[in-house]
């Protein structure tokens, strides 16, 4: 560097130290990536280098000025820089373009990204079709905090193999991110795993065009055996949700939300997506005389009043572990079998037709078949790990799982819904992590009710 320029540079630090101001403007760290989006409203996420306040600009697409922005937010370094922006003056229907504007800076280089708000369809017109992709396990190594000589996560650029794919939106089944111990000593490490988690150079596009929805698992709350006595669990729910927009998160940040827990439900079309909280009510290490709990009595009795009041026709049950497996692996619900039974009953007495499940957190994918009698069949999807190294099943047998569906490998699913009302037919597609169909099934509206 030639030395006047040297100089001069010093010259400037010297100056903007002396008034007090930031040798250096903040920047997008992570992000921007699309959260919930509705009809009247849509939420985006982004992480910040330094503190800064940061908007959401946006406009209908083919328009030329950005006639509207968010309020704005300021990061902060508890917070691990991350705003949750809202976009609240938006039609039914209709396609954004969006950007970034950072202390007051637009940033160009973010333009042209994009978000379609959900139609308005209901007594107008039929329900829309819609394709979903599904995630498991996800995982990003860490050569400081992993053991050597094992290969633990890796082959991102399935990704790009889910963009190909063209789904409207993605729903992270659980394990999105992967706590390791050290993390799970301090809310700062557990910031920092999620943020590494995040920092995937294939990753960025598919979170800037697509919304993402992310159910809370065991390894999103910390480390293997961990419960409800975890006494990092507010630092891990603190956590999950600076990375994470929760549906219905609007209601904790206006103080309505008093109860703990990442249990939720929201509509996307025709389908009311349940998603479940297998971390905050677990409770293992109970005396001899009382049953082990996974979902706990308030959530239960959350989910038969979702079930019950809910008017549409299908509704896809989220979890971190299998729901409907009926072996008795430590990691299937039916292991918690009084609470399980209790579950069942719910489900036959207030879910109606159209239940479908679906679990991630699994070291490996299939497909169940949960036959009953005097009721319809339930089906479970199992989606294996999106990055993480798969594992076998092992000596447990699911006997409900259908034929040709069991795969030990990285995967990703897709479920589609299409069709005209009573004819809506749920599509099933697993692909491999290089974008082979593993397997593939369809599932009729009409073998979904009694």
């Amino acid at each position: 560097m030639p030395r006047f320029v040297k100089h001069l540079r010093l010259t400037f630090a010297f100056f903007f130290c002396a008034l007090g101001m930031p040798l250096l403007a903040a920047e997008i760290a992570l992000g921007p990536m699309l959260g919930p989006v509705g009809m009247r409203e849509a939420r985006v996420w982004v992480q910040t280098t330094e503190p800064a306040t940061v908007r959401l600009l946006y406009r209908v697409e083919g328009e030329t000025s950005w006639n509207h922005a968010s309020a704005p937010v300021t990061t902060s370094a508890r917070d691990a820089l991350t705003a949750e922006l809202v976009a609240d003056r938006v039609r039914s229907g209709t396609r954004y373009q969006y950007t970034i504007e950072l202390d007051g800076r637009v940033l160009e280089r973010l333009e042209g990204k994009v978000f379609k708000t959900q139609p308005f369809f209901r007594d107008r017109a039929p329900a829309p079709d819609f394709t979903i992709a599904i995630g498991g396990s996800h995982y990003v190594t860490d050569d400081r905090l992993d053991l050597p000589y094992q290969d633990l996560g890796g082959g991102y650029e399935i990704f790009g193999k889910i963009l190909e794919a063209d789904p409207d939106w993605m729903l992270w089944a659980g394990n999105s991110t992967i706590m390791r111990e050290a993390d799970a000593s301090s809310l700062s490490g557990m910031l920092r795993r999620h943020e590494q988690s995040r920092n995937l150079r294939e990753l960025r596009a598919l979170l800037r065009s697509r919304p993402h929805y992310a159910n809370w698992s065991r390894r999103d709350f910390g480390p293997q055996q961990v419960d409800a006595a975890f006494m990092g669990r507010a630092a891990a729910s603190h956590a999950f949700s600076r990375f994470w927009i929760m549906p219905g998160r609007e209601r904790e940040l206006a103080g309505l939300q008093t109860e703990p827990g990442h249990y939720t439900t929201f509509t996307w079309a025709d389908v009311r997506f349940i998603f479940l909280d297998i971390n905050s009510f677990r409770d293992e290490s109970v005396a001899e005389t009382v049953a082990p709990v996974l979902l706990g009595q308030r959530q239960l009795d959350w989910l038969r009043a979702v079930l019950a009041s809910s008017e549409e026709p299908f509704k896809v049950i989220v979890a971190g572990t299998p729901l409907l497996n009926p072996a008795r692996n430590p990691g299937n619900y039916s292991t918690f079998r009084s609470e399980h039974d209790r579950f069942l009953r719910i489900l036959r007495e207030h879910g109606g037709p159209g239940l479908f499940f679906v679990s991630g957190g699994s070291t490996y994918g299939e497909f169940t078949r949960f036959v009953q009698s005097g009721h319809y069949d339930f089906h479970e999807l199992t989606v294996g790990p999106l990055t993480a190294t798969p594992h076998g099943a092992g000596e447990a047998l699911n006997f409900f799982r259908q034929p040709g569906t069991y795969h030990e490998s990285k995967q990703f699913a897709l479920l589609r819904f299409s069709g005209q009302e009573e004819e809506r037919v749920l599509s099933m597609e697993v692909r491999a992590a290089d974008g082979r169909t593993l397997w593939s099934r369809k599932l009729p509206y009409s073998r979904m009710s009694n």
